[in-house]
């Protein structure tokens, strides 16, 4: 989360410096139909909430109260959860609050959601609509969050049942401090999302004990994970 923090000021940071005053932050998730919440009980709101609360309460240059959260990327005829983003954009300009920066956690790096949605449509319609968007870039291959990250993969990947089990005790402190509830449904999401990872930890090592993608090819380059592999691989590795 700290990694998100860091973007979201860092950028806020400098519009400012361009003399650009920014009225409101919008932190917009991917949508979800709102059947799922309501009658079949999916926590994915809760998670959304708690993640708007953990970057807005700890940024240095806007005021959580300048803040709001949002849904984008609905399709379909039924109702997805509320509020959508285009509505808060129109809102908050129509209301005068015509400089607004906007950014997107659900992703990790920059899509079709982020680069056209919000970074071209969205854009778009703000200016119809007598406003400006900022938006802010997805974390993409910030080192920090790539080194965190992997860091976090390789523990689950190759980690002792010891290193496992800190990483349990750290996020049990985590919330202990920030008051949000980590239960056996989050714990389950959380290493769902690694498993993927994962395995392409361990195809990537195959490939490169056998020669078929030697560390040295255009595939790793600019790629942190393969500064943890080049490490890992100083010594053979029993696969």
């Amino acid at each position: 989360m700290i990694n998100s923090v860091r973007q979201v000021d860092s950028k806020i940071n400098e519009l400012q410096q361009q003399g650009k005053k920014i009225d409101n932050l919008i932190i917009t998730f991917h949508g979800m139909q709102k059947r799922r919440i309501v009658n079949k009980g999916d926590d994915y709101y809760r998670h959304c909430y708690e993640t708007f609360c953990l970057i807005t309460n700890n940024l240095k240059h806007i005021k959580p109260e300048q803040c709001m959260m949002s849904f984008q990327s609905r399709f379909g005829s039924e109702e997805w959860i509320t509020p959508y983003t285009e509505d808060v954009v129109k809102k908050l300009i129509t209301d005068g609050k015509k400089e607004i920066a906007i950014y997107s956690p659900s992703f990790v790096a920059d899509c079709l959601e982020t680069t056209d949605e919000l970074g071209h449509e969205l854009v778009n319609e703000a200016k119809d609509w007598g406003g400006n968007i900022y938006p802010i870039e997805c974390l993409n291959t910030k080192e920090d969050w790539c080194k965190d990250f992997a860091k976090y993969t390789f523990t689950q990947a190759e980690g002792s049942a010891q290193d496992k089990e800190d990483i349990e005790y750290k996020l049990d402190i985590w919330s202990k401090k920030t008051g949000f509830s980590i239960d056996n449904y989050d714990y389950y999401r959380i290493f769902s999302l690694l498993k993927f990872s994962v395995i392409m930890i361990r195809v990537a090592k195959k490939l490169v004990f056998n020669n078929i993608m030697p560390l040295e090819s255009d595939f790793y380059k600019n790629n942190y994970i393969s500064n943890f592999l080049k490490s890992e691989f100083k010594t053979k590795v029993n696969l």
